[in-house]
């Protein structure tokens, strides 16, 4: 059973919570969700989900993705772009102008925040999780 397929079961078990930011024409756009190999997942977004290649931006090793998953979307729902997707505009409009919402330097501000957010909902849970910056910025 591959556990990353969509519409499965969320199981209650270790794994990891991960922000794929889009690489493309729309870097406001981030996709928050689980899995237990995101490095894979990133890869069959590309090929089955995603017109542009998403990027693996920040993880949570976490000790319940259910847990995380949920309080992760909780964070983030002022920004979420569709209620049955996973998708999240990182400056989203009105409150940014469309100027702010394609620079970088306003967009990975916000995002820096809203992983921040992500983390504090973690922790307000009792979720255990490593943070995990495949940038190399950690």
């Amino acid at each position: 059973m591959n556990l990353d397929e969509p519409g499965l079961p969320i199981p209650d078990m270790p794994g990891y919570v991960y922000v794929f930011r889009d690489v493309g024409e729309h870097s406001n756009e981030i996709k928050v969700g689980y899995s237990i190999h995101p490095k894979d997942r990133v890869r069959q977004l590309h090929r089955s989900g995603t017109v542009w290649p998403l990027q693996i931006y920040w993880l949570w090793q976490v000790s319940n993705m259910k847990l995380a998953e949920k309080a992760a979307h909780a964070a983030l729902e002022a920004h979420r772009i569709n209620p049955r997707r996973e998708f999240f505009e990182i400056a989203p409009s009105p409150h940014f102008n469309l100027e702010e919402r394609h620079n970088s330097e306003t967009t990975d501000a916000i995002l820096w925040e809203l992983i921040g957010d992500v983390t504090e909902a973690m922790s307000i849970l009792q979720i255990e999780y490593e943070w995990e910056d495949p940038r190399g910025d950690n």
